[in-house]
């Protein structure tokens, strides 16, 4: 019933309010509703990792799997001259994951999106709410649309679209949550075009929670939460002569990876005296090069190469991190669709 309120509270203020502003501007608003269904059914055999082999009876098996997954949205949009509002309505689910006689609404439908953007000049603007995020090829930040419940953040967005594009988010959640990605993130964009050269540059600060307690014997004495952060910087530039186009990615990442400690005042912890910031110091990149070439509108060729850097856990002193974590993008689109990297695993 919330979210139900929730959306005819948000559908009476754009009728209402939308079309005040729009009438005061004598332009003409435009309410839109649409929908998607979008089942899929997968065979899965190694997906994720090797197909495994196990033991019964003496007799070797493998297993798969055939499921139908299923998307369906709702979509309400309205336009006027100062405003945007965009809400999506999403459901989730595998076929036969609920019984067919329902006795509650444990597969409630959920918030997807739920923003707003008000227009200060024609290029200027203002968005906030629960949004997707997708820039450039979609490595660092991405909708993930190729999943059933895709990905949205719950942040602030300026957004300046003029001459050149400059983006600037900003989030910060209250927590605590369990299962964010999260406690705080700033991300500046910036996009232009110079003849046949495209460029993008992307500057982000992740900071996720480091918690740690202090105990004696067995008793938890207190409880302290920081930040740590990580920031990553880089470009992709495109280019693109006749039927030949080139992209060319690059990744830096720095800063401190999280770090839940304990410090036991007894001297009897295995990780006795290690303090919130002292987190590995991070030190990774990523590298990318595409070319492709359009033979005709219905074929094109292309040759790429990607380097991401990783761990050596052949050192057992090893203090730094140098696995590059690509965050928030569309991993599927990278590094095989049979996600052994990056989906569910670093």
């Amino acid at each position: 019933m919330r979210k139900l309120n929730f959306l005819l509270v948000t559908l009476v203020f754009v009728f209402l309010f939308g079309d005040a502003i729009a009438q005061e501007e004598e332009e003409k608003s435009v309410f839109t509703i649409s929908g998607e269904v979008r089942p899929r059914t997968e065979y899965k055999h190694g997906y994720k990792s090797p197909v495994s082999e196990y033991k019964i009876q003496d007799e070797y098996k493998t297993t798969a799997n055939l499921s139908t997954n299923q998307r369906t949205r709702l979509n309400f949009d309205y336009k006027a001259n100062k405003v945007k509002f965009g809400v999506v309505l999403q459901d989730v689910r595998t076929w036969g994951s609920q019984k067919q006689l329902v006795s509650n609404e444990d597969k409630a439908t959920s918030v997807h999106q739920a923003w707003a953007e008000v227009f200060f000049t024609k290029e200027i603007s203002l968005k906030a709410g629960r949004m997707e995020l997708a820039y450039d090829d979609h490595r660092i930040l991405g909708s993930v649309g190729w999943a059933p419940q895709a990905r949205s953040h719950d942040l602030a967005l300026f957004k300046y679209n003029g001459a050149i594009k400059a983006h600037l988010g900003l989030a910060y959640h209250g927590g605590p949550f369990t299962g964010a990605d999260y406690k705080a993130m700033q991300f500046l964009w910036v996009n232009g075009k110079a003849g046949p050269l495209g460029y993008s540059i992307l500057a982000m600060n992740n900071g996720k929670t480091e918690r740690g307690y202090w105990v004696s014997g067995a008793d938890t004495t207190g409880v302290e939460e920081n930040n740590a952060y990580s920031q990553t910087i880089g470009s992709r530039l495109t280019f693109k002569t006749g039927a030949l186009s080139f992209a060319l990615n690059a990744y830096y990442q720095m800063g401190k990876n999280p770090l839940n400690w304990i410090d036991d005042k007894s001297g009897t912890a295995d990780n006795y005296g290690s303090k919130a910031g002292e987190g590995q110091e991070i030190s990774a990149y990523n590298f990318a090069l595409d070319a492709m070439y359009k033979v005709s509108d219905n074929l094109k060729v292309g040759l790429g190469y990607e380097m991401l850097s990783g761990n050596d856990f052949t050192d057992a002193d090893r203090e730094d991190e140098n696995a590059f974590t690509p965050f928030y993008g569309t991993n599927h689109k990278f590094n095989g669709w049979m996600d052994y990297f990056y989906v569910g695993n670093h």
